[in-house]
């Protein structure tokens, strides 16, 4: 579950799609068809990202659903993901790895290798300039763009 930018709206996943409430008028519709439990709203609302059931991310459209990109790579089943606040990357991380996306393009910018136990959460500082992860062990990571930066308990 997740809700916009502005609280106007907001998405939750379900067995039977993803469905989108307005939180004004407390109506629902669903938006998409494939299952996604787990989501991200960019900033501007303007798309979102679902874990993709098949070890994958997708990337929708929110004004249509259109599916725009799936982002792939050595992930586990349920890899945890985020959002930078302007939407211009997103960090999936999974196992003992973390990847740095493009949004727009899709492309990777850069792996990081994860130590401790299995990632069960990752976040984007606001500036888009770090991230976060922690895992089953308790640790919690941070990681500038370019390298490794601090380590707490």
């Amino acid at each position: 579950m997740a809700l916009s930018a502005d609280g106007k709206w907001g998405a939750v996943g379900t067995a039977t799609g993803l469905h989108r409430w307005d939180t004004v008028t407390h109506t629902f519709r669903r938006i998409l068809v494939r299952p996604g439990l787990r989501l991200v709203i960019s900033a501007d609302g303007s798309w979102l990202i679902t874990d993709h059931g098949d070890r994958a991310v997708a990337v929708w459209r929110t004004t249509d659903g259109e599916l725009q990109q799936v982002i792939r790579g050595r992930l586990s089943f349920g890899p945890a993901f985020a959002a930078a606040a302007d939407g211009s990357l997103v960090v999936v991380a999974s196992d003992h790895e973390a990847v740095l996306w493009d949004s727009s393009s899709g492309t990777v910018m850069r792996k990081f290798k994860l130590s401790g136990q299995f990632v069960t959460a990752v976040a984007v500082s606001p500036a888009g300039d770090w991230f976060a992860t922690s895992g089953y062990d308790g640790i919690v990571d941070l990681w500038g763009c370019r390298q490794r930066r601090t380590h707490l308990a």
